[in-house]
């Protein structure tokens, strides 16, 4: 038999002697010592031990319903504030796109020079240039097709 064979038998052993058992028992062993201990217990004993048990039972659900409900709500608050915070961002974002629309629409007019656009706009020349691009070619994707007849019947 090994060593830790030798253990079992001896905590085996102690359990049958009612003899205290080492804080390092099995917890089958502890739970043979609950057991047994339930069966020599009188009625009043057992209905004593009963609402204990009932009681941890119940307190536990209790810290389970609180630990739910603090993780949803934790959640909600997390969600709620993602949401704000990114309501914000969107808003600040829409100010700068909006402002550069503005600039854009005042280069456009000749009222700001490209100089100017690139001064204000606080980007560098290639992202304005970029931008300048994206926008002539937004403006000529909104125009209507047409086709000039006078040209075809030229031919």
């Amino acid at each position: 038999i090994d060593n830790e064979q030798a253990q079992k038998l001896k905590q085996w052993q102690a359990f049958f002697k009612q003899q205290p058992l080492n804080h390092q028992a099995p917890s089958y062993i502890q739970k043979a010592v609950e057991v047994v201990n339930s069966l020599s217990l009188n009625q009043e004993e057992r209905e004593v031990m009963n609402m204990v048990e009932e009681h941890w039972v119940t307190m536990d659900e209790y810290v389970q319903d609180a630990l739910e409900q603090g993780e949803k709500r934790g959640l909600r608050k997390g969600i709620e504030e993602g949401l704000q915070k990114g309501l914000q961002k969107g808003r600040e974002q829409g100010r700068e796109e909006g402002k550069g629309e503005a600039l854009l629409d005042l280069y456009e007019d000749n009222v700001l020079t490209y100089t100017q656009l690139l001064a204000y706009s606080q980007l560098n020349k290639e992202e304005l240039d970029h931008l300048i691009e994206q926008r002539q070619a937004e403006k000529e994707a909104q125009e209507p097709f047409s086709i000039d007849y006078d040209d075809e019947w030229e031919r």
